[in-house]
């Protein structure tokens, strides 16, 4: 059986006309918002909580500063 993603790990940041859902595993979190599609997501970034540093935000559109502050404020 799959196990279930908590809820705990799993926020919503509004931004604009774009929701990004954050998804924490592994001292890692990763962000993502949803495209044209329902269900068809792509990663905007990938914030390491040890470290503090973001990686491969680039790769669909520069992800917003205020969303990144946000992240980052909520996962200290």
């Amino acid at each position: 059986m799959p196990k279930s993603k908590s809820r705990e790990s799993q926020r919503k940041i509004r931004y604009g006309n774009t929701t990004y859902t954050t998804d924490c595993q592994d001292g890692k979190v990763t962000v993502r918002f949803q495209r044209t599609a329902r269900g068809q997501t792509l990663i905007a970034g990938i914030y390491n909580i040890t470290e503090k540093t973001w990686c491969s935000e680039e790769r669909n559109g520069p992800l917003p500063s205020s969303v990144k502050d946000t992240i980052a404020k909520l996962f200290k």
